[in-house]
């Protein structure tokens, strides 16, 4: 609780104390004083929680051991493909059920998150939890880069929890939960607002960050700076987020390379993916600088 705020309560008790004193009841007076206390501490503490901050929901813990002191971590924020509550176009009904990660376009479909790690040779399985950690996430995944110091942790959320999903991406960003910050998914942010993220005061770090979805630039490069993270990866594009791409430019930011080349990594795995020229595939993908708005 701040000062300001401990100045204003005890200046409020000393009034209502002196307004109850008058009628000598010194057990009321009590009573009221500690009530008083209770009632204008909540306020304060609700008016400080609602002034936009992002926080971060459904981060429960890994099996002690899985992520060591010296490790690098990345957090990576899956929304499951779901037409029927995200303004996505029509997908058969096995990958397009925002209800079933395992069988889901973006988790457990050959090009989501799940298929694609669960098959690199450079990504080992360490942990997973695929019991509903929550209304909104169903599974966890973390991985280990083979031969170096680096996590990975996915979450899948529910379909129809995209609010819930884009809010705990921003959250981690804000609060630095990981050294990298990624989003899967379809742009929620092109259906509905979202109030404003806000750097967290006790923001660990100034996290890297990425989102894999159409026109993130458009949508979340100004939410992302706000909330005192650093994207490396947008798009400027309507695209398809297969989480191959999150697999190239992990590696290459793992080894320390700038954001052109981070660029090249997702335009060139793009490119394959698509069978689309190298030069269209990289113009799905912003042409980040470093310190520019």
């Amino acid at each position: 609780m701040t000062s300001t705020t401990n100045v204003t309560i005890a200046l409020w008790n000393r009034r209502f104390a002196w307004v109850l004193m008058k009628f000598n009841h010194t057990r009321l007076i009590r009573l009221a004083i500690m009530f008083l206390t209770i009632i204008a501490a909540c306020f304060f503490t609700s008016c400080r929680k609602s002034s936009g901050s992002a926080e971060v929901h459904d981060l429960s813990p890994l099996p002690a051991g899985i992520v060591h002191p010296n490790d690098r971590t990345i957090g990576v924020f899956v929304a499951l493909a779901d037409p029927k509550h995200q303004g996505l176009a029509a997908l058969p009904e096995s990958i397009g059920d925002g209800d079933n990660a395992e069988t889901n376009l973006y988790w457990g479909n050959d090009e989501g998150l799940k298929g694609i790690f669960d098959r690199s040779r450079k990504w080992k399985l360490v942990d997973k939890n695929e019991t509903a950690q929550s209304e909104v996430v169903l599974s966890r995944r973390t991985y280990r880069r083979v031969g170096v110091n680096l996590v990975m942790i996915a979450r899948a959320y529910r379909g129809s929890a995209m609010k819930h999903c884009i809010q705990d991406f921003e959250g981690a960003v804000a609060h630095g939960a990981f050294d990298l910050v990624v989003f899967i998914g379809h742009d929620g942010l092109m259906d509905f607002q979202l109030p404003m993220p806000a750097r967290a005061a006790d923001q660990r770090k100034t996290p890297d960050c990425m989102a894999l979805c159409c026109l993130s630039e458009n949508y979340m490069k100004t939410r992302l700076l706000a909330a005192g993270g650093r994207p490396i990866v947008l798009t400027t594009q309507k695209m398809y987020p297969g989480a191959f791409i999150l697999e190239a430019v992990a590696n290459t930011w793992e080894a320390g390379k700038g954001l052109t080349e981070m660029r090249e990594s997702a335009g060139n795995s793009y490119s394959l993916n698509q069978k689309i020229s190298k030069k269209a595939a990289l113009g799905v993908f912003s042409n980040l600088k470093d310190n520019a708005n």
